[in-house]
């Protein structure tokens, strides 16, 4: 197993809905699907990691829920079906933060004064 270290870190992790024009079940992901971490070096490989993981497991619109994105473990916005970053204002992303808990980096920055 090869693990990619990187010097700069976009993530977000994914979390998709079953889409009810198509009967399935809006509580839980489709059949198969298992909602994953997905990491790049730059804001546009992310993009593209995530068209190609949305591609593979035929996610669609009505599957996607916008997932916080992290730029080096700070949330920066969310991210729409079609790769758009959002940068949404601090009180939304901490309620969708919160939700995260589990996920969360620790924030091992230290302030200098």
């Amino acid at each position: 197993m090869i693990i990619k270290v990187y010097k700069y870190e976009w993530k977000l992790h994914t979390d998709v809905c079953g889409n009810i024009d198509f009967r399935q079940d809006p509580t839980r992901p489709p059949n198969g699907i298992t909602n994953t971490t997905l990491r790049a070096e730059t804001r546009r490989e992310l993009i593209d990691i995530v068209w190609k993981w949305q591609d593979e497991n035929d996610i669609g619109a009505g599957n996607w829920k916008p997932p916080v994105v992290f730029e080096c473990g700070k949330p920066v916005g969310t991210m729409g079906y079609n790769g758009t970053i959002i940068k949404t204002n601090e009180e939304l992303i901490a309620s969708k933060y919160k939700e995260l808990t589990w996920y969360a980096p620790k924030d091992n920055t230290k302030e200098t004064p």
